[in-house]
């Protein structure tokens, strides 16, 4: 396990476990969205975002996390040996999404450098471009859809996937690796 994606919905814990992983491993930790989002929450073009995200995981170990699948397929894919899926329940994602998002809006946490949380835009259901709560909801079953056709794929079928439903799993899944 060297060169590891880290997938799954928003609130699931990516970059939580990435940090983990990085402290038993190492591995730098290279967040998708931190090279995606630009001051004023601009998002990068494809080809920008494929660029950095192609140099930053050039070396021997690294932790990417994040879907992004319309980049990451391409350019990082082939050269990983394993995918950490969080696939955990929609309600626990939501209400994650909601808590940290009160969290880091209460606080003025800034995130990727420039950019803060704006909470009210969150309740905007109707607006998955607004609202990370509507993101979520609209992509959750997209990708329980999708992931399992991208691994069955040229671009997947090589790499160790290891699929975790939950925190418990997520918890016992990290004690093995901790004993062994």
């Amino acid at each position: 396990m060297k060169r590891v994606l880290i997938v799954g919905p928003s609130g699931s814990g990516k970059s939580t476990l990435a940090v983990a992983l990085h402290e038993a491993s190492g591995a730098p930790v290279v967040e998708l969205d931190a090279l995606n989002w630009q001051p004023g929450w601009q998002a990068l073009a494809k080809e920008q975002l494929e660029a950095k995200v192609s140099l930053q995981t050039r070396g021997e170990s690294w932790l990417l996390v994040g879907n992004y699948f319309n980049v990451t397929t391409a350019c990082v894919w082939a050269r990983a040996d394993t995918l950490i899926w969080l696939d955990f329940p929609l309600w626990l994602c939501l209400w994650r999404v909601l808590t940290r998002s009160w969290r880091r809006w209460w606080r003025r946490e800034l995130l990727w450098g420039t950019n803060v949380e704006r909470f009210w835009p969150q309740l905007c259901l109707w607006d998955p471009e607004r609202s990370l709560l509507a993101w979520t909801y609209r992509m959750h079953p997209r990708y329980r859809a999708q992931l399992p056709a991208l691994l069955d794929g040229a671009a997947g079928r090589h790499l160790r996937v290891i699929r975790l439903g939950g925190p418990a799993a997520l918890r016992g899944w990290l004690a093995e690796l901790s004993q062994g």
